[in-house]
């Protein structure tokens, strides 16, 4: 076992395995462990709060460092987020590492803002043409089909 001081990695028969330290007693470790989850309604609605957050194909998280009142921290966001921002600002560099970080850049193309706008819908409003004419060209590139 190994410790980082607020959690600790185990490995296990079945892989590793992370303990947070002073969050779960050692007693309730061993009373977890075997029980199946979903047995409660707690357990399923975490559960269907995790599938609702899960990433999408071509998705990712970016992590961003942030320093408040001196103390620093990190934000995860799923790129989508990301992307709908780059493109409704015209930012042509931060679309592109957005587009060439994804596993599946097909996918993130086809990001839809909470209106159903594609991403290249967001970009033309403002004149971002630079930002208009890459997502055309990788769209053609990628060969990605844009359907409501």
């Amino acid at each position: 076992m190994m410790s980082f001081g607020s959690f600790e990695i185990d490995k296990g028969s079945n892989g590793f395995r992370t303990i947070g330290l002073g969050v779960v007693p050692p007693g309730k470790v061993a009373d977890l462990e075997g029980r199946s989850w979903g047995e409660t309604s707690e357990e399923r609605e975490l559960w269907r709060a995790l599938r609702e957050t899960s990433l999408r194909d071509g998705d990712y998280n970016v992590v961003t460092r942030i320093q408040v009142y001196g103390i620093e921290d990190q934000i995860t966001q799923p790129a989508s987020i990301w992307i709908k921002s780059f493109a409704i600002t015209g930012d042509l560099d931060s679309l592109k590492r957005c587009l060439d970080r994804s596993p599946g850049s097909s996918s993130l193309l086809r990001a839809t803002s909470s209106d159903g706008e594609f991403l290249l819908g967001l970009a033309v409003p403002d004149g971002h043409l630079k930002a208009v004419n890459y997502l055309l060209e990788r769209g053609r590139k990628d060969q990605t089909h844009f359907r409501r």
